[in-house]
């Protein structure tokens, strides 16, 4: 093998990685910042909180909701909580996911709360069958 074929195959290699990175960074761009109140996180409450057949509609809207806050970290690392059982949902974890990755990074001052709110959680989770990882 060439170098120059062995030169072209590591930049192949990169590339999807400089792709993955450049998706990222426009993923976090898109999301408008909106500074939380109470008011906001009644609603937010209330439709997490929503059942019956326009549920999954009314959680969607309040994890989008959620996501816009994510900056506002008194009014949303309590409501991780609330995210957490939404993971295994199959048209929820995507949104609730990106919502509680929002809420831990955006938290202010840096790493604020984390150890209270967020690591209990993990380590609860860590106990819940639901949380294993199937090998095979």
């Amino acid at each position: 093998m060439s170098s120059a074929a062995k030169a072209s195959g590591s930049k192949a290699k990169a590339a999807p990685k400089t792709a993955a990175a450049k998706a990222e960074v426009e993923e976090k761009v898109e999301v408008k910042q909106v500074k939380a109140d109470a008011a906001i996180m009644e609603e937010i409450d209330a439709a997490l909180a929503a059942s019956g057949k326009d549920g999954a509609a009314e959680k969607e809207k309040a994890l989008a909701r959620m996501l816009e806050c994510a900056a506002s970290t008194p009014f949303v690392l309590p409501r991780l909580e609330k995210l957490i059982p939404l993971f295994d949902n199959s048209k929820l974890a995507a949104p609730a996911l990106k919502a509680a990755r929002a809420a831990v990074e955006s938290s202010q001052p840096k790493g604020h709360g984390i150890a209270a709110v967020a690591v209990p959680l993990v380590l609860a989770g860590m106990l819940d069958k639901k949380w294993k990882v199937k090998a095979g």
